[in-house]
Parts: C-alpha cells; structure tokens; sequence
C-alpha cells in the first residue's frame, strides 16, 4: 500500500526538503510513499497573484481568498451537479466536481475539517449562514434561478467545497 502527500504550498521547491532524507526519505524512493506539492498562486488571477487576504472582522493572520479557492472546481460540473441535487439525485458531489488542482485542494480542507476545531467550527458557521441565505432567497425564488445564480457564483462554489468536505452533501 502506497501513501500519497498533497501539500499546498507557496514554496514548492521546498520539497521533499527533509522528508527526503531518513527512513522517510528512503520510504519515498522504495515508492512506499509520494509527495505532490500545489502550487496555490496557480489559481490566482490577479497581477501580483494574490492567494490571501486579511481575515473578515480584523484580527491576526491572512486567511485564504474565496475566489482564489473557488477556481479550483469546474464550474460546468458544478451547475450540472446542483441541478441534479436539486432535483433529489444523491451522492452527485462524490462523483467529478473538482478539478485535479481542486481536488488535492478539497482533500486538504477535508483532513483540516476533521483534525481542527476551529478550523470546522469557521466552516460550519459559513455553511449555516450561506444556507440561511439560500432560505431566505428560496421563498420568492419560484423557478430557482436566483439560488442557482448564488450556488454557482464564487461564493456559492466555496460554499460546496466547504459543504462537501463537512460531509453536508452527499
């Protein structure tokens, strides 16, 4: 059985660094285990290719910028896939939704979702209010092109990633 690492990094030449020296090292050539790095300004667009931004309400440190996340997942599948959730098939999010970049992107999200409290209670609180949003637009939204506009907008798609990874879609 083989071990496959994804790190999303700013610094891809840092590695395998150290984690190819030692028993990890000579593990990684016997092919017991691999490393991939993403290169997260991949999905940045803007001049200086900006990945972060300051947190919302202040405080410390930079936190990830939604649409630099959002371009990680085929929008066409997304689409398809909520019309199809929508009208109640299931299991419609384990199938292609993300890109190959997207998807080393939502397996991160999911391990971090499951190992940090923190991390799950901020993912959690965005999920209810983005689902109290699609409540609020639901009620005079007779033909569902309002919700569809705001589940597949930037925000939306950070929503079904965060979603997905929370296990809320399935």
């Amino acid at each position: 059985m083989s071990f496959r690492a994804t790190i999303l990094t700013l610094y891809p030449e840092m590695f395998p660094g150290h984690l190819g020296t030692s028993l990890a090292g000579k593990a990684m050539e016997r092919g017991q285990w691999s490393l991939d790095t993403v290169q997260i300004r991949d999905f940045a667009t803007d001049k200086h290719r900006t990945v972060d931004d300051t947190p919302a309400g202040g405080g410390a440190g930079m936190v990830l910028k939604p649409d630099v996340l959002a371009r990680a997942i085929d929008h066409d599948a997304s689409v398809d896939l909520w019309r199809r959730y929508q009208r109640g098939e299931r299991d419609v999010f384990t199938r292609r939704l993300y890109t190959l970049k997207g998807q080393q992107t939502f397996d991160e999200i999911k391990r971090k979702y499951d190992r940090e409290p923190e991390f799950r209670t901020a993912v959690d609180r965005y999920i209810a209010d983005f689902e109290k949003l699609l409540a609020d637009v639901a009620r005079t939204d007779r033909d569902r092109t309002v919700t569809q506009s705001y589940l597949t907008s930037d925000t939306g798609k950070v929503y079904t990633m965060l979603a997905h990874a929370a296990g809320r879609l399935s």
